[in-house]
């Protein structure tokens, strides 16, 4: 596809191209919670009706009312956490992994829970399509602008003398996995800021510091990760901030003891 569009437009492919992007991640963002991960997994309601009601009214108080909340069994497969937020209307769902009901105390899940909240208050799932969709045209533009360089260039060497020859496709994955990798700390940056304002959220709605820290210690010792990477390290590969710096921002972080005010307050009831 991506080769008949070329043929087609030569100079604005990576328009057209790039435009898809958007509504392919809407798409895949809205399945995979509600449509493939069901597939391979059972989810049922949560068997601690107790636990579930507290759920139900901390969601409540984080602007998420209406919810269900479901348990999967993850078990069987890994040892690490998850926990997530999704659907809307009717299909809007609070689940959690079975290892995280079985690893987590219920202050240090309501925290976690608090965390993935606000990812779906703060419309972050929106946000980050928002930003990939506008960092996979400016990745294709520049693959584009490269790729026509080269041709123009070395079209004797390559033995084609456009980007719409199918002997070009090899030349065109290869650029799009040079720029994609050295463009990869951008929204590895972008991806590590929600994660912060998601942490600040959970914090906010919970108040519970000591419980937030602790959940970040124990997903750190299932999970075998490294607490203090190098920084191309984390520039490169991680989503989240680092375990360490959680945990530091959850010991310092307490503007309602302070008197400061807080960044969530008109989505936080009281």
């Amino acid at each position: 596809m991506p080769l008949r569009v070329i043929r087609k437009s030569p100079r604005r492919w990576w328009l057209y191209v790039g435009l898809l992007a958007a509504p392919s991640l809407c798409a895949l963002n809205w399945a995979e919670p509600l449509v493939i991960a069901p597939l391979f997994h059972h989810l049922q309601p949560l068997q601690n009706k107790a636990l579930a009601s507290k759920i139900v009214v901390e969601a409540a108080r984080g602007g998420i009312a209406g919810s269900r909340v479901y348990e999967v069994n993850m078990s069987e497969d890994t040892k690490t956490m998850n926990a997530y937020v999704t659907g809307f209307g009717r299909s809007k769902r609070i689940v959690l992994w079975d290892t995280t009901l079985k690893s987590l105390n219920e202050d240090e899940l309501l925290f976690i829970l608090g965390h993935e909240m606000g990812h779906y208050v703060l419309r972050h799932a929106v946000k980050h399509i928002a930003f990939a969709s506008a960092l996979i045209l400016v990745l294709l533009y520049v693959v584009h602008v490269l790729g026509e360089h080269l041709v123009a260039k070395c079209q004797a060497r390559l033995g084609f003398n456009s980007l719409s020859d199918i002997a070009a496709l090899p030349l065109l994955l290869l650029l799009v996995l040079m720029v994609a990798l050295a463009g990869l700390p951008i929204p590895m940056v972008f991806s590590r800021h929600l994660e912060h304002e998601a942490d600040r959220f959970g914090l906010e709605l919970t108040r519970n510091n000591h419980a937030a820290a602790m959940s970040f210690v124990k997903i750190q010792e299932y999970s075998l990760g490294i607490s203090r990477p190098g920084i191309i390290t984390k520039l490169w590969l991680f989503t989240h901030p680092t375990v360490a710096e959680r945990i530091e921002f959850c010991n310092t972080y307490w503007p309602w003891v302070t008197g400061q005010p807080s960044h969530y307050a008109a989505y936080i009831k009281p």
